[in-house]
């Protein structure tokens, strides 16, 4: 068996023309050991804003951004065509000025009204007759007064702006359309963020925390580490499967969309744990090889747990306290004499 190179003092034991070799050993103990569970799921952003034509009847003539775009709060995103606000405000100037005329006419009416207040020349029906339709075409003239201003203020800015910082994630306007009120133009990742949305079992679910740490692969081959922001309390009724949320870096940009492989790090009691590097995998099964009492090689099978936190979890086949091998120099065979070195530290080691 072929290890890699270890150091320490040499304290032969070997018989005469024995050369021992020397091996570099780990105490089997207890240890904590992060229990690595999978998850499937895809990047998403955690904030969308949309950005959207403010009336019906707008046509595109410029979209000035592309997804995966930084853009920033009030940045112009978009332009719009002038030609129906422009339609909209002489219709608004127009409706005034009949509302303008209907005012004056009722105006009249009411002031002659006011010299006619002598027994039988004006009725007091007539008379409140004259005085409502005095205050409606007052209400109309003030109406329409108020679109003229709203009809001028949409047609002096024909631009469509970012209401918040972020990534452009999707273009869903083409220059050209003619858009319904508040349909979205392009939707933006609020300050770039973005992070997974992972299903998983709900028995795995339910052993997840806030703050729980997953090692994420990306689409693109990439690996970043996140950590659990939210935990979905609904469980799908026929897959059984629930909703985990896991924040991502900050630098992470929408070229990242898609899916993405999770392992979530559990971490579990403390059990029997040997250095991750001790593990042997053989074509017949899983090994760990141990210097025994007598300073001898010999290698035995093993039932290994979780693996985590550089250490891997020993269900059965060695005891707690046995040496095994975690690193040594030159080749060394079962029976073979050897001299043990400690390893300098044992990670996670209780």
């Amino acid at each position: 068996m072929l290890y890699g190179c270890s150091s320490g003092d040499e304290a032969s034991n070997a018989q005469p023309g024995e050369v021992a070799q020397k091996l570099t050993f780990a105490v089997a103990s207890s240890a904590l050991v992060n229990e690595r569970v999978r998850a499937t799921g895809r990047v998403v952003p955690r904030e969308v804003v949309s950005v959207a034509s403010p009336a019906e009847g707008d046509r595109l003539i410029q979209i000035l951004v592309d997804e995966g775009e930084v853009v920033q709060i009030g940045q112009i995103v978009a332009r719009l065509d002038p030609t129906y606000a422009k339609i909209a405000l002489e219709k608004s100037r127009s409706q005034m000025a009949s509302a303008h005329l209907r005012m004056q006419s009722a105006s009249k009416d009411l002031s002659r009204s006011s010299g006619l207040d002598e027994p039988g020349l004006l009725s007091g029906e007539d008379q409140a007759h004259r005085e409502d339709a005095h205050a409606l075409a007052a209400k109309s003239l003030s109406d329409a007064q108020l679109d003229v201003s709203t009809a001028a203020h949409r047609l002096s800015d024909r631009t469509l702006r970012a209401p918040a910082s972020g990534i452009v994630i999707q273009r869903l306007g083409r220059v050209g359309d003619v858009n319904q009120a508040a349909q979205p133009v392009i939707t933006i990742a609020r300050n770039g963020m973005m992070e997974i949305d992972a299903v998983a079992s709900s028995s795995i679910v339910r052993r997840l925390r806030q703050g729980t740490q997953a090692e994420i692969t990306l689409d693109s081959g990439e690996r970043v580490t996140g950590t659990v922001r939210l935990i979905s309390p609904q469980v799908d009724p026929r897959n059984g499967l629930a909703h985990v949320r896991i924040t991502l870096p900050g630098n992470l940009r929408s070229s990242a969309f898609g899916l993405a492989q999770v392992e979530f790090l559990l971490p579990v009691s403390a059990r029997l744990a040997v250095p991750a590097q001790a593990i042997i995998q053989g074509t017949d099964g899983t090994f760990v090889s141990l210097i025994d009492k007598n300073n001898r090689l010999k290698t035995v099978r093993v039932h290994t747990g979780a693996t985590g936190g550089g250490v891997t979890e020993i269900r059965d086949g060695i005891l707690a306290g046995a040496r095994v091998v975690v690193a040594g120099e030159g080749l060394a065979l079962d029976g073979d004499k050897v001299v043990p070195v400690p390893m300098k530290s044992t990670r996670n080691a209780k």
